[in-house]
C-alpha cells in the first residue's frame, strides 16, 4: 500500500470514529450485536458450513439465537453443520456471552494499549457496571476469567465423554464447555443431554459452568477483590445476587423433586439430580435438559416460567429480568406494604438511581 493510500485510509478511519463518538452506546450496542448475527447468517449460509442443505431463514434464525445465547434452534446443529458450521457457530456464542465490545476492548487494551472513552462508555452500558468499577480492568477479568473457566471445563467433560465413548469427544468437550458457560444452551446432542440424567459428574460440571457464567462477572470481580483482600466484604449487589441464586435454585429443586410425577420412579438421589438440574438451566436460562421438557407436569412448567423470567443476574451471560430487578421489585412491594417512603432490600436502602 502507498503512503498516500495510507493516508486515505487513516483518514476514512478518523472520520468513521467521529461519526461513532456521536453515536449514543445503546445505538452503537444494537448496530454491533445486528453486524455480527448478519455475518454469522452470511458465513452459515455457506456450503461449506453446511451438512445438510439449510434454508435461510433456518441460518438466520440460528445466527439470531447464537448471538443473542438464547440457544433456540429450528435444526439439530450438530446433524446440520460441518466442523466449520459448528466453528463459526461457536464463535457466534462465544462473542454473544462475552459480548462484542469485552472481546474488542481486550483485543485494543493488548495490541494497542489503549480504551479510549468510546469503548469504556459502550462496555458500561453494556454490562450496567456501577460507578466503582473501572471498564478497562474489568474487561480484563472477564475475559482471563471466561477463558479459565471455559478450559477447566472442556477439560472435565473431555474426560467425561471420552469415558462414555462418544465421537469427537475433544470438539464436543469445548463446543459444550463454551455453550454452558455463555448460557446459550446450543447442542450437538439431538436431544440435549436427556441420555446423561444420571451422570453426576456431567450435571455438576454444566452447572458449574452456567451458574458462573449466569451469576455474572461483577461477583466474581467482587469475590476476587474480597479474597486479595483490596475489600473486606462483599458488595451489596454480589450479595443480593447470591441469596436470590441460591434461594431460586434450593426452593426450585424442592418443588420439582415434589411435585413432577416423572421423577417419582427414579432413586432419590437420581432424582434430586435431575430437579437440580432442571432449575439450574431454567434460572440461569442455559436452556440444557435431562429430561424432555415437554413430559413436564404443567405446575412444574409454571415453575420453570417464572425461573426463566427472573433469570441470571447483570453482567453475565443470561437472559431474563435479571435477579436484581427481582429483589427491587420485591423490595418495592415490602417497602409499599408497610408504608416507607424509601425502598430497602435485605436491610439496606435501594437508591432511586439503581431503582
Amino acid at each position: 500500500m502507498t503512503r498516500s493510500a495510507k493516508n486515505a485510509a487513516l483518514r476514512a478511519w478518523a472520520r468513521w470514529r467521529a461519526v461513532l463518538l456521536h453515536i449514543s452506546a445503546p445505538k452503537l450496542l444494537l448496530m454491533g450485536y445486528l453486524s455480527y448475527m448478519l455475518l454469522g447468517w452470511a458465513l452459515l449460509s455457506l456450503p461449506v458450513a453446511q451438512a445438510v442443505p439449510i434454508s435461510a431463514i433456518d441460518t438466520l434464525f440460528i445466527a439470531t439465537s447464537a448471538v443473542s445465547t438464547t440457544g433456540l434452534a429450528t435444526i439439530d446443529p450438530g446433524g446440520s453443520f460441518t466442523f466449520f458450521g459448528e466453528a463459526v457457530l461457536l464463535l457466534m456464542i462465544q462473542m454473544g456471552g462475552l459480548g462484542y465490545m469485552t472481546i474488542g476492548g481486550f483485543l485494543a487494551l493488548h495490541l494497542a494499549n489503549r480504551f479510549d472513552r468510546l469503548r469504556a462508555e459502550t462496555t458500561r452500558r453494556a454490562f450496567n457496571l456501577p460507578d466503582t468499577v473501572e471498564p478497562a480492568a474489568f474487561v480484563k477479568a472477564v475475559v482471563v476469567f471466561t477463558l479459565i473457566c471455559e478450559a477447566i471445563g472442556a477439560a472435565a467433560l473431555w474426560i467425561i465423554f471420552s469415558a462414555e465413548g462418544i465421537e469427537g469427544a475433544l470438539w464436543s468437550a469445548i463446543f459444550h464447555s463454551v455453550s454452558a458457560f455463555a448460557t446459550a444452551g446450543f447442542s450437538l446432542n439431538p436431544t440435549s443431554f436427556e441420555n446423561f440424567a444420571d451422570r453426576p459428574g456431567l450435571v455438576l460440571t454444566f452447572s458449574a459452568l452456567s451458574l458462573l457464567g449466569a451469576m455474572g462477572f461483577l461477583i466474581v470481580v467482587d469475590f476476587w477483590r474480597t479474597l486479595t483482600g483490596r475489600t473486606r466484604y462483599l458488595g451489596f449487589t454480589s450479595k443480593v445476587i447470591w441469596r436470590i441464586t441460591l434461594s431460586f435454585l434450593v426452593i426450585g429443586t424442592a418443588l420439582l423433586f415434589v411435585a413432577e410425577p416423572s421423577y417419582r420412579g427414579m432413586a432419590p438421589e437420581d432424582r434430586l439430580m435431575a430437579s437440580f438440574f432442571q432449575v439450574m438451566t431454567a434460572s440461569t436460562t442455559v436452556a440444557f435438559n435431562s429430561t424432555p421438557i415437554g413430559a413436564l407436569a404443567p405446575a412444574v412448567l409454571v415453575v420453570m416460567l417464572f425461573l426463566m423470567i427472573v433469570g441470571a443476574s447483570p453482567a453475565g451471560t443470561g437472559g431474563g429480568l435479571k435477579t436484581t430487578s427481582f429483589a427491587a421489585l420485591v423490595g418495592l412491594v415490602r417497602s409499599t406494604l408497610k408504608g416507607r417512603d424509601r425502598v430497602r432490600f435485605s436491610k439496606r436502602e435501594i437508591p432511586d438511581e439503581r431503582l
